[in-house]
């Protein structure tokens, strides 16, 4: 039979002599796994085979005394700075050995101010690796010297009254820290002045937080003497102070008097919707009280006035409104409440009001001719989509579908129609909600243009299947306000629009002063 080493290594120091023999002094402990090749003229085999090599424990190191403690040291071992491990000295060297204490029994009293030496025993614990064939003793103990106590105590000698409390608003909180009573007072010692806490019984005060009037009344309140300071004399550790609550301040407003809207609305275009917001009437109202003016927010009951959306003639009507007090002001006098409001609308252009003259649609079939442009580059398209006139509104509609969501930038001419003021151009949400921004819609008409970016709502949400209604048509300029007046002029012009409730941005082409 021959041997030989098929893999691993045995540990340093030792060899396979002899075929079958392993011979040698180790110099490393451990356990080493190696295998071992066996064959003979009938054949062969391994096997897996391991040395564990251990160090012999020759003895303990004992540890040094520990000195210098502070008093009322805790009576653990890692408080009293007890060592973890002792050295353990074996024939390979020396290594650390654990050692738990048994410092529950030893003599120490943390609460004993006098200095105190005692002896804590442990035992120690071999690491993995070290044998102990010759039964060396394993327990061991320690020297601990805990320190005497140094008495760093101050005398109370009086305490500080605190000062009182005044200006507490009315209604305040009954607690404490709402009363702004003091977390601490001054403690006089023979040694200075120290804080101590204070624990306030606001609870059987007689302070009501309800009530209104000017109130004064005390707090009593008892003091918690810090760490060192001690009461030999026993002064009073009771405190209280005096507390004043303002009376409560009315900041309500009465109201005097309702301006009423000064100027009445004017060049309304014919067939506009019957409600406050698409006639302009105004939201809110000035309101004068003995406190200076605030707005009033007025509800307008457009449905009881004589407004006719579907004629065509000139209409001057009254509407009346509700005004709605503010949070803050009364109205102790009884003011009237109403308001009242003219309104004109303007009779439609080209003969709409009925009576002759001017000219009316006819009934032939409108188209709008559409141009679209692939935004990117690959050509242009151009298609037509219907018209639909309403003679009697003097309004012509066009649905673009989602001609612009599917192929990008388009531009769409409405024709010049008889008799017809105002184009309506319907688009759905989704196709003014591109997310990179490509592309831009532009709507031609005799009246004017607006081009509007392909992202125009992209930050509007829950809208699907919504449309967008984009209406050019006849204005009045004395109804504009004299800034925007100004900046149209009475020429043609290019005027940058945006919408402050998403984020429409484009541009408005006037052909001519309304």
């Amino acid at each position: 039979m021959t041997w030989s080493m098929a893999s691993g290594n045995l540990p340093v120091g030792l060899t396979l002599t002899g075929g079958d023999t392993i011979f040698g002094v180790p110099t490393a402990s451990g356990t080493f796994d190696f295998a071992f090749k066996a064959e003979n003229i009938t054949g062969s085999d391994t096997q897996d085979l391991s040395i564990t090599i251990s160090k012999t424990l020759l003895s303990i190191t004992i540890p040094a005394a520990i000195t210098g403690v502070a008093n009322g040291t805790e009576k653990t071992a890692a408080a009293l700075g007890l060592p973890a491990a002792v050295s353990l000295i074996t024939a390979e060297g020396n290594v650390s050995g654990s050692v738990t204490w048994d410092v529950a029994s030893s003599s120490y009293d943390p609460a004993d101010t006098a200095e105190q030496t005692f002896v804590v025993d442990g035992t120690v614990s071999l690491p993995s690796g070290v044998v102990n064939p010759d039964g060396v003793f394993l327990d061991v103990s320690i020297n601990v010297t805990v320190l005497a106590a140094v008495s760093t105590d101050k005398v109370l000698i009086s305490v500080t009254t605190p000062s009182a409390i005044t200006g507490v608003a009315n209604g305040a909180e009954k607690t404490a820290l709402a009363l702004g009573l003091p977390a601490t007072v001054t403690l006089m010692t023979d040694e200075g002045n120290v804080s101590g806490n204070v624990t306030w019984d606001v609870s059987t005060s007689s302070y009501d937080p309800a009530d209104t009037n000017e109130q004064i009344f005390m707090v009593n309140g008892t003091i918690i003497l810090p760490s060192g300071v001690i009461n030999p004399d026993g002064v009073s550790l009771d405190v209280i102070v005096s507390v004043t609550v303002l009376a409560a301040v009315s900041t309500e407003k009465t109201l005097i008097s309702i301006t009423p809207p000064t100027a009445a609305i004017t060049g309304v275009a014919n067939g506009t919707e019957k409600t406050a917001s698409a006639l302009g009437l105004p939201a809110t109202v000035i309101l004068v009280t003995d406190g200076g003016e605030v707005s009033g927010d007025v509800t307008w009951n457009v449905a009881s006035s004589t407004y006719n959306p579907s004629s065509g003639s000139e209409q001057t009507f009254t509407v009346n409104g509700t005004v709605s007090l503010p949070s803050g002001v009364i109205n102790p006098a009884s003011v009237p409440l109403n308001v009242t409001i003219s309104v004109t609308v303007k009779a439609r252009s080209g003969g709409g009001g009925g009576s002759g003259g001017g000219s009316t649609p006819d009934d032939q079939n409108y188209t709008v001719d559409v141009e679209v442009k692939d935004v990117a580059g690959n050509g242009t398209k151009k298609t037509t989509l219907p018209v639909t006139v309403d003679k009697t509104a003097g309004s012509a509609v066009v649905d673009i579908g989602n001609l612009f969501l599917e192929v990008g930038t388009s531009v769409i001419n409405l024709p010049s129609m008889p008799g017809i003021d105002t184009y309506s151009f319907g688009i759905p949400v989704q196709s003014l909600s591109s997310l990179d921004g490509q592309g831009a819609l532009t709507l031609h008409t005799d009246l004017g243009s607006i081009t509007v970016p392909a992202d125009m709502l992209s930050g509007v949400k829950n809208v699907d299947g919504s449309k967008v209604q984009i209406t050019i048509g006849q204005g009045d300029p004395s109804a504009l306000s004299e800034t925007v007046r100004t900046a149209i002029g009475n020429h043609s012009s290019n005027l940058p629009c945006r919408w402050t409730e998403s984020r429409l941005r484009g541009t408005i082409r006037t052909r001519r002063s309304r």
